[in-house]
């Protein structure tokens, strides 16, 4: 038998075109800028190696100075309209407890009148628990991406 497992779907409509939202999900200068979930976040480390089966790792840290590392590797990369990646977290000392499971991204950006309707399903989760916390962290991301695409037009040049 196997084992169950959850996912998540967040949807949010941006005013923004779907290259600006793909470039700010796969530029690591532009991760940098919103891949955390809160103002006393960072991120200071964003590699991406943008190539079917290629890698990135962000490094994100917490208002206390705690950074914890997702890794995962490019499954589909279709510019500018879809990405899927796995992800897992690193097994790196910290005090709080993180997701185990590998998980798949898939992320969709579809243009609509006055921006983009963006989709997010995140799959492998083996806590309900973990998929909850999760979904509520992605809110946070998703806000600073919406700002930064649909305010900042410089940084994204």
């Amino acid at each position: 038998m196997s084992q169950k497992t959850y996912s998540l779907r967040i949807e949010r409509l941006i005013a923004a075109p779907p290259e600006k939202l793909f470039r700010a999900w796969t530029t690591p200068r532009l991760l940098q800028r919103w891949l955390h979930p809160g103002e006393n976040w960072t991120t200071p480390i964003a590699e991406v190696d943008l190539r079917v089966g290629g890698s990135f790792r962000w490094g994100i840290r917490d208002s206390r100075g705690r950074t914890f590392y997702e890794v995962g590797e490019f499954r589909k990369i279709e510019p500018p309209t879809s990405l899927v990646y796995s992800c897992r977290f690193e097994d790196e000392e910290v005090d709080f407890d993180l997701p185990k499971a590998e998980t798949v991204i898939r992320v969709t950006f579809e243009k609509t009148p006055g921006g983009t309707r963006m989709v997010l399903v995140q799959e492998g989760y083996t806590k309900e628990s973990d998929r909850d916390g999760q979904q509520n962290g992605w809110q946070g991301f998703l806000d600073n991406l919406a700002k930064l695409v649909e305010t900042e037009e410089e940084a994204l040049r």
